[in-house]
């Protein structure tokens, strides 16, 4: 009962009847863990964690690893490593999920050497293990190091590479300028690992060759794909079109991205998002102006956190809470300031502020 209430998001009915059992079990534990994870709830997966050492239930393998995704999901490094230390405490530092989840969470909080020391360190790895570790390097920029990785998985395992593998390989090209090499694996996909390329490769390859000046192959690309593009694919042709000044080419792609547009809000700030990472720094406040003039608002709200000291802070759209919102809201000002300034080429002296 109480993981059914899980698996549809009524935690807090799971709760309620968690609760009622006298003693719970390790399995009872690791449902509530699981449940406030998979629901994004992620300050109750440590409360009911340490509950659960609390009672001296000793945490097992299933129980490491939800809390070590959840730390993976925040990034919080300094958790993540506390949570290490208790299973080395538990013996079970070398099992083959405690280390993925480890590797995971070490390359998402931005802790590459960490992260590498964990995996090479397993004594056996399996499918997910190569892709956290394929994934972080690339998610970390280290394109030149996953490439590498994945070639060395590729001559000494029997692990056969997934599309999440691929996806990240094709980044590291982007990134590296192997323009070729990225086609070769992309073309690979089908013929070599039987693997049908999603959008999201589609993509990759459409800024693979927008980041390399092959515009007119980027856009003849996405005209040939089998479904329809991702609004992220021409705007990748749209950044590239600002790079290399290519304005008969931005031009057909701007029209094309308005098209894409729903009459919804979220649509246009979707599209006022691309057109920043452009560098259309009068198209996004084009957009702004339109929504402001009809009313149009973001239809969800959007959250961030950051971790500093041990804390996490959390800061909600249009929230006002925070209790150094003066301090930060100056900085981001300054901060404004200084894009516009670099934006219209004018050299503007600040007072330094004490």
């Amino acid at each position: 009962m109480v993981g059914g209430y899980c698996l549809n998001g009524q935690m807090e009915e799971a709760k309620v009847l968690f609760d009622r059992i006298p003693v719970p079990n390790n399995v009872s534990w690791n449902t509530m863990v699981g449940g406030y994870l998979e629901n994004k709830e992620f300050d109750k997966v440590f409360e009911v964690f340490n509950e659960m050492l609390l009672c001296g239930v000793t945490p097992n393998i299933s129980t490491f690893s939800s809390v070590l995704s959840c730390c993976a999901s925040i990034a919080s490094l300094v958790k993540g490593k506390n949570l290490h230390g208790k299973a080395i405490k538990h013996g079970i530092q070398y099992d083959v999920f405690v280390c993925t989840t480890l590797t995971d969470m070490c390359a998402k909080s931005g802790d590459i050497d960490s992260s590498k020391k964990v995996f090479d360190r397993m004594p056996k790895k399996n499918e997910i293990s190569w892709t956290a570790m394929i994934q972080g390097l690339a998610d970390n920029g280290f394109a030149e190091e996953c490439l590498s990785l994945f070639e060395e998985m590729r001559r000494t395992s029997t692990v056969a590479p997934n599309e999440l593998m691929l996806l990240s390989v094709l980044f590291a090209c982007s990134h590296t300028g192997l323009i070729d090499k990225g086609l070769q694996y992309f073309n690979s996909m089908v013929s070599v690992y039987g693997i049908k390329p999603r959008g999201r490769h589609y993509t990759s390859v459409v800024d693979m060759l927008s980041r390399s000046g092959r515009l007119s192959e980027a856009e003849d690309f996405i005209k040939s794909m089998p479904f329809e593009p991702e609004t992220s694919a021409w705007a990748a042709l749209l950044s590239g079109c600002n790079r290399y000044k290519n304005d008969e080419i931005a031009e057909r792609t701007a029209r094309k991205l308005l098209e894409l547009v729903e009459r919804n809000s979220a649509g246009y700030v979707m599209l006022s998002n691309i057109y920043a990472l452009a560098g259309r720094w009068i198209d996004v406040r084009k957009i702004r102006r339109f929504m402001r003039d009809r009313g149009l608002k973001k239809s969800a709200v959007g959250c961030s956190w950051v971790e500093v000291k041990n804390v996490v802070h959390c800061f909600y759209a249009e929230d006002a809470s925070h209790c150094q919102l003066a301090e930060i809201s100056d900085l981001l000002e300054l901060l404004r300031q200084e894009m516009q300034v670099r934006e219209s080429g004018k050299i503007c002296v600040h007072e330094t502020i004490c």
